[in-house]
């Protein structure tokens, strides 16, 4: 602090002096006060405005002890409703078990009463209804596809009422049965139609029951194949004793009857049996190739004997000998042999072909040898392929 003492040694200017000096060290200190006043205002409202401030951070940090308070509380709860909504889901999913439990209890009860009547109606609508339930019911079940894996797997049907599904299945072994004696009258009736629709139910009742209704089935349309074929005069039991066979003509119209059939059948075998056999149009083929391959060999016996091949044949192997054996001494006495022996020796071997057939009529047999050869090349290539 600076100091205001006067001396009393000092003279007049120098008194003056002090007093001017000292008036302008309050003066600076005034104004020193006066910044400091003014420095104090500011402080003040920032002290002012941080004391607001606190009380705002007090209040938020109130607000967030309640938050936390009210997020533990509902986390809580949101424990408790979400045990609760497992709990439901559990009792939801066992209601419907025993809903499908129950459901399928009394579809089987329905389909043992449905099937039961269907038998006693005994006629091809009927028991195709009832080979469409016991298939829906006892096969369908057994061919389920695999659930997954976390899904849990229904219920065996057989566990739900074992005594109702042995019934069902006891109808079921009584309309095979029945359906095997509607297929064995329309047999005995030579009725291929009811043939054709009785078969056509096999595959419902089982995969053996499937293998031998198509077996059945390709067998009645060899049948009719047969009896087509017949009516057409396409075998040779049609023909007249003297008649004068077309062999080539008859062989070209049987093998276009044989297409004709596949073609016809193969939709229909594959919508019936396509599901539980694998191609049965295969099967149809196998049939209709026995039975052609069949009637196909006897007519070209008979084509072999009308023509005596065999005995061409051998003729042709005898000419050939004798031409070879011609050309040899040809050759030999070519040197020496007049005009008049040449022409003898051709006319020798000229005599020798007429001996074995006209030339025009064994042309005619190698044309149909070969015609008949290449149908029967593609047919077995269709057939095979």
């Amino acid at each position: 602090m600076m100091s205001l003492e006067i001396s009393t040694t000092l003279s007049l200017p120098q008194i003056l002096e002090e007093i001017d000096r000292t008036t302008h060290e309050i003066s600076t200190l005034d104004h020193e006060l006066n910044e400091l006043f003014s420095e104090r205002g500011h402080l003040e409202k920032r002290v002012l405005s941080l004391s607001s401030l606190d009380k705002q951070l007090e209040s938020v940090e109130h607000a967030s002890k309640e938050m936390a308070s009210k997020m533990q509380a509902a986390s809580l709860s949101g424990n408790e409703i979400s045990k609760q909504v497992s709990e439901l889901d559990t009792s939801q999913r066992r209601v419907q078990q025993v809903l499908s439990r129950v459901t399928r209890m009394l579809d089987l009860k329905d389909t043992i009463k449905s099937v039961e009547e269907c038998l006693n109606a005994a006629n091809y609508d009927a028991y195709l209804s009832a080979a469409q339930q016991t298939h829906r019911i006892l096969l369908s079940a057994t061919t389920q596809p695999q659930q997954p894996p976390q899904e849990e797997e229904e219920e065996d049907l057989r566990s739900i009422d074992e005594v109702s599904y042995e019934i069902l299945q006891d109808l079921q072994l009584r309309l095979c049965s029945l359906v095997r004696q509607q297929c064995e009258n329309a047999q005995r009736e030579q009725s291929s139609t009811h043939i054709l629709q009785y078969a056509s139910l096999y595959p419902l009742l089982g995969a053996s029951m499937a293998a031998e209704g198509l077996a059945l089935y390709c067998r009645c349309i060899a049948d009719m194949l047969r009896t087509q074929v017949r009516d057409q005069h396409l075998t040779l039991d049609t023909q007249a004793t003297d008649a004068v066979i077309a062999y080539t003509s008859m062989i070209e119209r049987y093998i276009d009857a044989v297409f004709t059939t596949i073609t016809q059948h193969e939709t229909t075998l594959t919508r019936t049996f396509g599901a539980s056999q694998v191609y049965p149009v295969h099967t149809l083929v196998q049939v209709l190739h026995e039975q052609s391959e069949h009637e196909m060999c006897k007519l070209l016996q008979h084509y072999v004997s009308t023509h005596e091949l065999d005995g061409l044949t051998r003729r042709i192997g005898d000419f050939n000998n004798q031409t070879r054996h011609i050309l040899r001494q040809r050759h030999q006495t070519s040197m020496h042999s007049s005009a008049s022996s040449r022409h003898a020796q051709l006319d020798e071997t000229l005599s020798v072909m007429r001996q074995i057939a006209a030339v025009q009529t064994l042309d005619k047999i190698l044309d149909e040898i070969a015609h008949i050869s290449q149908e029967l090349m593609a047919y077995e290539t269709t057939m095979r392929s």
